[in-house]
């Protein structure tokens, strides 16, 4: 059987650990008070989103 050969050239790959993190803008997320256990948390869901203002522990729990 013939062996396979290994290609040494690099197709465009970079190390993922090189490249610098994406800050989320701050204007996305926002503070809001959990209405049932009171825990202030941030979220990017819309006002008009039913249970918007639940954190996800109590979100779950319903």
């Amino acid at each position: 059987m013939a062996k396979k050969r290994e290609s040494k050239v690099k197709v465009g790959v970079t190390c993922q650990c090189q490249d610098p993190a994406v800050p989320r803008p701050p204007k996305l997320l926002r503070k809001t008070q959990c209405k049932s256990c009171g825990k202030i948390f941030q979220t990017n869901r819309p006002l008009n989103e039913k249970g918007v203002d639940l954190c996800l522990k109590c979100r779950t729990k319903r």
